[in-house]
């Protein structure tokens, strides 16, 4: 099966300026994945997403978080 989109949010970038987007997916099983793309022309070079999800035993759990960190 594959991912289908749930949701799909705009944020401000770092700089303030611009904007960069969120994605959410799911699938048949429950599933889900997260899609996160800087659209700023200004913070796209400068920045990178940081994943500070806990991982346990290689499963994601609830209530993913990050941020956009400087590369």
């Amino acid at each position: 099966m594959s991912y289908e989109e749930t949701y799909r949010r705009r944020y401000a970038c770092p700089c303030g300026k611009g904007e960069w987007e969120e994605v959410g997916y799911s699938n048949d099983w429950n599933q889900t994945r997260t899609d996160r793309t800087m659209l700023c022309s200004t913070c796209a070079p400068r920045f990178v997403w940081k994943d500070t999800t806990s991982d346990y035993e290689g499963r994601r759990m609830k209530g993913e978080s990050g941020k956009w960190v400087p590369k």
